[in-house]
């Protein structure tokens, strides 16, 4: 993101298991960048990823794009949530790993 003089703000939900199971928990924890805004969410103690809490994060969602990365049962119901807030699906990308 510094390298590439990014602009925006980037807000980065990322949900696992536990925060142990998670790909470089400790890497993102500890970045310093001011444009970055590291969430975990850990569903063995909390609840899943939800519209209530993207909210609580991002104020207005329409000012952000969404990088959606995960298995199709993630995908389908988190694009399907934005959708139904009147994201446009031209600013929900996706990653999928089957």
């Amino acid at each position: 993101m510094e390298k590439r003089q990014c602009q925006g703000k980037v807000v980065f939900f990322y949900t696992n298991r536990t925060a142990s199971s998670a790909a470089y928990h400790e890497v993102f924890q500890h970045t310093l960048l001011k444009i970055f805004c590291y969430i975990a969410v850990t569903t063995s103690t909390t609840k899943r990823i939800d519209i209530e809490l993207l909210k609580s994060q991002l104020a207005d969602l329409h000012d952000f794009e969404f990088y959606l990365v995960g298995t199709t049962p993630f995908l389908n119901p988190m694009k399907a949530m934005l959708i139904n807030e009147g994201i446009d699906l031209a600013r929900i990308k996706e990653g999928d790993f089957g």
